[in-house]
């Protein structure tokens, strides 16, 4: 990049991170909402509809990574400007993105996967907070999700994020886009 960043591409960044975000939202609810659907009874229409606001925030999160670019260029119009930032990359942005959101997840639901492990081992069994998402007559017991998935994907994303961020800015460099 020889120094030098656009304030679109900062801008772009910065919308695929809360892309990532929202990505991370989906997929949690959608895990959430995955365990109403383990007995056929709950498998209605009003439960599948209940499926639409993840559904709509993945597409959007999707959309927003996509065209992040295009997004950033009309946001920024003419105050488009390039400065100077000797030690910053495009790579590093992304990394940052990555460790963010990731240490976020981790983080936040961290607590909970200590109380879900404590409960686990109390003397009297697991207590039947652990099984909050569980619908009646489901075969599912324990359900995972809340919240030792979130705090594991929020690990994994910190723990690769600069190899994330790598990956991510050669693939636009790649492309010859240039992130916008």
């Amino acid at each position: 990049m020889n120094g030098s960043l656009r304030l679109s591409v900062v801008f772009a960044a910065v919308l695929r991170t809360l892309a990532l975000y929202w990505i991370f939202n989906a997929v949690l609810m959608l895990l959430m909402l995955g365990s109403v659907f383990t007995s056929l009874r709950y498998g209605s229409f009003s439960s599948l509809f209940s499926l639409v606001p993840s559904c709509l925030e993945m597409v959007l999160a999707m959309l927003t990574w996509i065209f992040a670019g295009r997004i950033a260029e009309l946001v920024i119009g003419a105050a488009d400007v390039e400065f100077q930032a000797p030690q910053l990359e495009a790579a590093h942005l992304y990394t940052l993105g990555f460790v963010v959101v990731g240490l976020f997840f981790f983080i936040n639901y961290l607590p909970g996967v200590v109380r879900c492990f404590y409960e686990m081992t109390e003397q009297d069994g697991p207590s039947k907070s652990l099984v909050t998402y569980v619908p009646a007559g489901s075969r599912l017991k324990i359900f995972p999700g809340d919240p030792i998935i979130p705090c594991v994907m929020g690990a994994v994303c910190a723990g690769l994020a600069p190899k994330w961020g790598k990956r991510v800015a050669r693939a636009y460099a790649k492309a010859n886009v240039e992130l916008h």
